[in-house]
């Protein structure tokens, strides 16, 4: 019952529009013109205004500055000489360059514990995926290792 009271309100106020800050307006358009079977003029037609060198360089290419394309290269020749040559290394650096090296024998070392105990409970094999393992754990420790040093 309240709803059929509260619907007229608001759409009387456009509560919903004001509320959400989105408007919605129509915007007056052009009546179509309807071509007909006359001669159009080819200066008052939009292919009169149509320039050669929009077609291999775009329309909007002549809206920016020409310095704009310089200064980008500039910049990001500028970011790429920081982040690549004189920035120090970090912590963030090493953690990075560790990760190749220990997520992938990591998610082996699981993957083989999971097969090695699905193995075992269907009375099969498993000798070589515990010597896998084992690999896997040596060549971890080695890592582990060299990060200490």
């Amino acid at each position: 019952m309240s709803f059929r009271i509260l619907t007229p309100l608001l759409r009387k106020n456009n509560f919903l529009a004001r509320t959400s800050g989105v408007y919605c307006r129509t915007l007056k358009t052009e009546p179509e013109k309807f071509e007909t079977d006359e001669p159009i003029k080819f200066s008052t037609s939009k292919a009169g205004e149509w320039q050669a060198r929009y077609t291999s360089q775009g329309k909007d290419h002549f809206k920016y500055p020409k310095s704009q394309s310089t200064i980008i290269v500039f910049s990001l020749t500028c970011f790429m000489v920081y982040f690549c040559m004189l920035r120090e290394e970090n912590d963030l650096d090493d953690w990075l360059r560790n990760i190749e090296t220990e997520v992938p024998l990591k998610l082996e070392e699981g993957q083989l514990r999971q097969q090695i105990k699905e193995g075992k409970l269907a009375h099969l094999d498993v000798s070589y995926y515990e010597k896998r393992l084992e690999k896997v754990l040596e060549i971890q420790e080695k890592v582990k290792r060299a990060q200490r040093v």
